[in-house]
């Protein structure tokens, strides 16, 4: 799905980081289409996921995507009692 990923860290744990409320705002204006998105890299030591595309690449720390992952999980559990 165009501005979600689904991520598996080193440990084992699983998560979905989505990014739909973001897109097309500052860092991610240079990623338009489905394609753009699913470029996405990692980093060769996992130290970062980005987009190499565009006018610039688009970075995210790999520690700031678990946080986010964990958060998102913890909202999404919050609202399906």
């Amino acid at each position: 799905m165009f501005g979600v990923l689904r991520v598996v860290f080193d440990d084992g744990y699983e998560g979905v980081l989505d990014l739909r409320s973001v897109m097309g705002r500052g860092i991610w204006q240079n990623i338009r289409t489905k394609e753009d998105f699913f470029e996405v890299e990692l980093e060769q030591f996992g130290g970062h996921v980005s987009w190499p595309k565009g006018r610039g690449a688009t970075e995210l720390p790999a520690d700031g995507v678990r946080v986010t992952c964990e958060r998102q999980e913890t909202l999404l559990r919050s609202t399906h009692w």
